[in-house]
């Protein structure tokens, strides 16, 4: 694949979106569960939504951490690292398809719209990868930024405890909490809003406008529906109304 355009749609299309399409997915269920933590156990269902409970958590973070794995030049990921050199290596390549978006964008980042407005595409790709990066959470920058921080504390989870099966003292075991992945979740949404649009004319909205994001909530509303027909939970839809 040796199209720049073709390499950064397959990154972006192929492999980003997806991912925090499945990771919040996978949170929106645990989320559900978790809620109805206390009817589920009532109802003698623990044990199965529980399981179900601990596969999607596993999973979400796996997601989560593959978003942020750094480019590696011995073979190809679908990550925004390796999003980013494309953009970076093949600044003289590519072709800025919506330009208002990346213009909009580097005047959020501090810069005059008069200076933005005469940049070549080259010029503007390189800005934006610049004021991307700096935003960027690394695990090398742990000890200075807080998302970074989070980061950190997730890819050790994943690593510990879901890739490798470490030994671990219990009281010691890392965890990653809804808040964190969903602030990772955050950055990789607008990351892809932005070289989605930019580049690949392909519109996915950006933080609380993505637009998959109410399609990853579909199963989870599903859940909902079969606990409340299932007597499990109460539909909260009616929840005000006085009992007869």
């Amino acid at each position: 694949m040796s199209d720049p355009r073709d390499q950064l749609k397959d990154i972006v299309s192929a492999g980003l979106a997806i991912d925090i399409f499945e990771a919040e997915e996978s949170l929106a269920l645990s989320r559900v569960i978790g809620n109805n933590a206390a009817e589920i156990n009532k109802a003698t269902f623990g044990a199965f939504f529980g399981s179900v409970q601990r596969i999607v958590g596993k999973h979400s973070i796996l997601v989560v951490s593959r978003l942020y794995e750094p480019h590696n030049r011995r073979y190809s990921i679908r990550s925004i690292p390796a999003a980013l050199e494309v953009l970076s290596e093949h600044a003289d390549l590519l072709k800025i398809e919506q330009r208002h978006v990346i213009n909009q964008k580097l005047q959020g980042s501090g810069l005059r719209s008069k200076d933005v407005a005469i940049l070549s595409d080259k010029e503007a790709t390189l800005l934006l990868v610049q004021h991307l990066e700096r935003g960027l959470p690394q695990i090398s920058q742990a000890h200075i930024d807080d998302l970074s921080r989070t980061l950190e504390g997730v890819k050790e989870v994943r690593d510990k405890t879901i890739a490798h099966h470490e030994i671990v003292d219990a009281g010691k075991k890392p965890s990653a909490t809804y808040v964190e992945l969903d602030q990772l979740l955050e950055y990789a949404k607008s990351f892809v809003g932005i070289v989605g649009a930019g580049y690949l004319s392909v519109m996915y909205g950006e933080g609380k406008d993505y637009f998959l994001t109410s399609d990853a909530t579909r199963s989870s509303i599903c859940l909902n529906r079969i606990l409340v027909k299932a007597a499990v939970v109460e539909d909260k839809r009616f929840s005000h109304l006085p009992k007869e």
